[in-house]
């Protein structure tokens, strides 16, 4: 096994994460959103409420006998969005996200998927006076975001 940490420098290092992708209608994005966020400490160094959303997309489906809305006769298309998290690679973290999934998606079959990866992470030594660093930009404040909700 490849040891991922002999390619850290001395601003950064690898660290085991589960990456949750959960995919939701679009019109409950920001709802399903901010219940991860306000329920799951969702850290990345010294930020909180980190998760990535990918918009745009559609879920396809048709329900068949045994499904909420019964059997269907006719493919279902709702526009949807992918919810990107990730959580320490601990068990414990992993059951949280299932039991806030059950129980605030919208969807009685959610679509969660789990990948066991490593991020990279920044030791927040010396890059304060690094040209490419957002703080360092004439346009910092675009770059950094504006307040949500």
């Amino acid at each position: 096994m490849v040891d991922l940490n002999s390619f850290a420098d001395k601003e950064s290092f690898f660290e085991e994460q589960f990456v949750v992708s959960i995919q939701t209608p679009t019109r409950s994005v920001d709802e399903f959103a901010k219940v991860l966020g306000d329920n799951i400490e969702l850290i990345q160094g010294n930020y909180s409420h980190c998760m990535y959303i990918r918009s745009n997309g559609y879920c396809r489906f048709k329900g068949n006998d045994g499904s909420h809305s019964g059997a269907e006769t006719a493919v279902q298309e709702v526009p949807s969005a992918e919810i990107v998290i990730a959580i320490p690679h601990e068990v414990e973290a992993l059951r949280k996200i299932v039991l806030i999934i059950n129980k605030y998606h919208v969807h009685e079959e959610p679509t969660m998927h789990v990948s066991s990866v490593f991020g990279l992470r920044s030791k927040y030594c010396s890059d304060s006076d690094n040209p490419n660093k957002y703080w360092n930009r004439k346009d910092a404040k675009e770059i950094h975001g504006k307040p949500f909700l």
